[in-house]
């Protein structure tokens, strides 16, 4: 028996391309109407920042539905950051 095909996959993102920046233009209007789409060298310094990981979802087809940001805030103390969800955005429905 062969395993169900899953309905969406997430992954990190390792480099900015025109898919990505095209999906967060798509999709960042449902997190904020106020707030516009990061650019492409915002998003580039999310990427290559050690501290940040960028994930994104894709449907069955290899399309990005969503996003997720986690990010780190200041200085390491005491082996411990502040560290918390930048934003996460899923397409509405």
């Amino acid at each position: 028996m062969s395993e169900p095909t899953p309905k969406a996959t997430v992954s990190e993102v390792t480099e900015v391309t025109p898919e990505l920046i095209e999906a967060f233009n798509r999709l960042t209007p449902q997190l904020s109407s106020s707030s516009p789409p990061p650019s492409p060298t915002d998003l580039a310094e999310i990427v290559a920042s050690p501290a940040s990981v960028l994930l994104v979802a894709r449907d069955g087809s290899g399309a990005i539905i969503g996003s997720l940001h986690f990010g780190q805030d200041g200085r390491p103390k005491e082996l411990s950051w502040k560290k918390r969800i930048g934003a996460m955005v899923l397409p509405a429905t």
